[in-house]
């Protein structure tokens, strides 16, 4: 049988019209999205690289100290979550702030790449000995600030891993603590992108720091600085005690208030130490009641991050 012109033209018609187009999706900030069974949200980010951080809620799960349960995420992983769940083609919306141009053109391990062989280790900081002088500590949760950044990079775990583990069995070498971990969410204030984290052991991780990777300042191949989120108000008696047993009577210590929206208000105090070669900071809350923040670093690592803070304050909208 033969087919008219026209029939041919209104079956081509009919196909265009009832063929499923598939749209690229682009998940809003605070516009709720469904992913992995749960509603999420995404708040903000600091910029557009992969290693800023993000404020991610998740509305489903139960309160955490009778707030919605927030995390820092990095921006990378947040758009692969969204890919996985929503589609190849979907994607989180711009924050209006391109990846800083570093963070676009340079690969992850650049700013602390392993040294090479038969290379000597960089010196340490000036601010090392600045605070040994002192009697000052320069260690944070083992690690040695103001020397030389290198350790194993992080050993990700297999799906054979976690089968031995649970059922016994042989689960390959045992990982090693501390680790570097790249880039891990970080504060969105700090003007800079941080391309290291540092994983500790559990076992050596107090029960006040959450999680037990953190970012990491590191220039020149040294560490000059950690910043590790706490607990919050759980944990905020446990960190100020630690603080003050190491470091002794703080430099400043400021009343703070936390307020929500629900008009609900707490106090607390931050503390600062700002000693020979060592600057400590610890703020109890962040945007969130139960996170906090305790901020470490040589004099050198607060004097860039304190340069960078700058920097962005100055490059921000004005009035």
């Amino acid at each position: 049988m033969k087919t008219s012109p026209a029939r041919t033209a209104i079956a081509a018609l009919l196909g265009l019209f009832f063929t499923p187009i598939a749209f690229a999706q682009t998940v809003q900030f605070n516009k709720t999205f469904v992913c992995n069974g749960e509603h999420q949200q995404v708040s903000s980010c600091y910029d557009d690289s992969d290693g800023a951080g993000c404020m991610v809620l998740y509305p489903d799960r139960p309160l955490r100290g009778g707030f919605t349960v927030q995390e820092v995420e990095n921006r990378g992983d947040v758009i692969k979550k969204i890919k996985t769940c929503m589609g190849a083609s979907a994607t989180l919306a711009s924050t209006g702030h391109p990846a800083p141009a570093a963070a676009r053109t340079a690969p992850a391990a650049t700013a602390a790449a392993a040294p090479k062989a038969n290379t000597p280790p960089a010196a340490p900081d000036p601010s090392v000995a600045k605070a040994r002088a002192a009697g000052v500590d320069v260690t944070a949760l083992g690690l040695q600030l103001g020397q030389g950044f290198n350790m194993p990079e992080c050993q990700q775990s297999s799906l054979a891993d976690a089968f031995g583990a649970i059922f016994g069995g042989n689960t390959g070498p045992p990982p090693v603590y501390p680790c570097s971990a790249g880039a891990v969410a970080q504060p969105a204030t700090f003007g800079m992108v941080m391309e290291q984290g540092v994983a500790i052991a559990q076992t050596a991780c107090p029960g006040w720091v959450s999680p037990c990777t953190f970012p990491a300042l590191v220039r020149n191949g040294l560490l000059q600085g950690v910043y590790i989120y706490t607990t919050g108000q759980t944990g905020d008696a446990a960190v100020a005690a630690a603080l003050v047993a190491k470091y002794g009577k703080p430099t400043q210590q400021i009343p703070v208030t936390f307020k929500n929206l629900y008009n609900y208000s707490a106090q607390f105090t931050k503390l600062v130490w700002t000693l020979p070669g060592l600057y400590v900071e610890y703020d109890p809350f962040t945007t969130s009641i139960n996170q906090g923040q305790l901020l470490i670093e040589t004099e050198t690592g607060h004097q860039i991050r304190t340069a960078a803070m700058q920097a962005q304050a100055a490059a921000g909208p004005k009035l």
